[in-house]
């Protein structure tokens, strides 16, 4: 029995939203004979993902802040570390199937928390590990990604790319996420916003020969408190992150400490992340 709720972040929206619309009619009917992707979403698909089924990994670090009247306060850090795999659609759209395993640290140290105490409060809390259920999205041509099956009413949710540009050798895609999910009365709706930047040589995408181009990552994103918190009733503010990765990783290449704690904590899956995702991406 977890001691927490998992986290309200955009990929526990996703699994939240696909929970609620079980059972409807999903995206992937009529799939033909997939033609190779070209232009922008090639590139797009390069450096996110792979021309391939093979296990693309990406890693991120970054800090999380307590926004109240525009202050910031330190509340911790996070190291999370993303497993997707990708196939053709046969239609010019793309599936990816990912789940994530992410730790929370302590904003000083950087060492995984069992327990954080609040600056808001005073409080001491339990600190959960966040270990995603697999799920999967369609990227469309125009680079927006939806849903596989339809959301709940009153949900939002809006992933695309805003821009893609060369500059300075390199071509740099900026990608917008907003998503709100209803919750019952009288809680307001949980909203979640993200803004990620990507960024590859250009060099290695024009390559006729590629197949996946390592890519490096920015992001800041802005939520409310998340439950494990145990923030009080209507308190007032919200959250705000920042932070870099680098999609495209091999293994051996992730966060030590990411690994001695997977490693000693996951092993159910850590020996073959691949298969964790199998029944999903083939389903």
């Amino acid at each position: 029995m977890p001691l927490n709720n998992p986290p309200m972040d955009r990929r526990r929206w996703l699994q939240c939203a696909a929970a609620v619309a079980a059972g409807s009619t999903p995206l992937l009917a009529g799939a033909a004979t997939a033609a190779a992707p070209t232009g922008r979403l090639r590139d797009y698909l390069l450096m996110r993902g792979a021309l391939d089924d093979r296990l693309v990994v990406a890693a991120l670090t970054g800090q999380y802040y307590g926004v109240i009247d525009s202050e910031l306060i330190p509340m911790f850090g996070v190291l999370a570390v993303t497993f997707t795999r990708w196939r053709p659609l046969g239609d010019g759209r793309w599936l990816s199937t990912s789940f994530e395993n992410a730790y929370y640290t302590d904003a000083d140290s950087g060492e995984v928390m069992t327990q954080w105490r609040n600056p808001i409060t005073g409080q001491s809390v339990p600190v959960l590990v966040h270990t995603s259920r697999p799920t999967s999205l369609v990227l469309h041509e125009d680079l927006s990604r939806h849903h596989v099956k339809p959301l709940p009413p009153g949900a939002v949710a809006e992933d695309r790319v805003s821009s893609m540009e060369e500059l300075g050798g390199e071509l740099v895609a900026n990608q917008r996420v907003r998503t709100a999910l209803v919750r019952p009365a009288p809680a307001a709706p949980y909203r979640y916003s993200e803004l990620v930047t990507v960024r590859a040589p250009l060099a290695a995408l024009r390559d006729p020969a590629a197949r996946q181009v390592p890519a490096n990552m920015s992001f800041t994103n802005v939520s409310g408190w998340r439950p494990w918190q145990q923030m009080p009733a209507g308190q007032p503010g919200h959250m705000m992150a920042h932070g870099a990765g680098r999609y495209g990783l091999t293994l051996d290449a992730l966060p030590a400490r990411w690994l001695a704690e997977t490693r000693r904590s996951k092993p159910g899956w850590w020996a073959d992340p691949a298969s964790h995702l199998e029944a999903v991406f083939r389903a």
